[in-house]
């Protein structure tokens, strides 16, 4: 979605002018360039989403802000709450002073199943035990 946003924004840059000319004018310009930028900044923000553990913590990249925390500041990782939730709806990596990281990459959609995020849950949780605090069991309500 955020590709073709910003395809339809450059081509702006590009389009006939009002004149029927071959070039915008210098005002067409001006207004579409900074549309641009963003479509581009989403763009980018877009694909780097994403979770990375480390063996000194893990990173949280999302759309428009990344996270950090050593593994010992994470108390547990928890599975997205289910599709209709607004807010902090992706994975949850749970802090210690009782904060929540959300990773959005792992939010559910609307046809997404219960277990879509179980794999990674799982293989962080399995980082958090290796690194850091023992996480709480898997959760068995499915």
């Amino acid at each position: 979605m955020a590709s073709l946003f910003l395809l339809v924004t450059i081509s702006g840059l590009f389009s006939a002018g009002p004149d029927g000319t071959d070039t915008p004018t210098l005002l067409q310009r001006l207004i579409v360039a900074p549309l641009a930028v963003l479509a581009l900044w989403i763009t980018v923000g877009v694909f780097r989403q994403g979770i990375w553990s480390r063996s000194d913590g893990i990173v949280v990249r999302n759309v428009f802000r990344s996270y950090r925390a050593s593994w010992s500041d994470v108390q547990d990782i928890e599975r997205p709450p289910s599709y209709g939730k607004m807010g902090k709806a992706g994975l949850q990596v749970v802090l210690a002073n009782g904060e929540r990281i959300s990773a959005a990459l792992f939010a559910a959609g609307p046809f997404s199943r219960e277990t879509h995020a179980d794999a990674v849950v799982e293989a962080l949780r399995s980082d958090l035990q290796r690194y850091g605090r023992s996480a709480r069991p898997p959760d068995t309500t499915t």
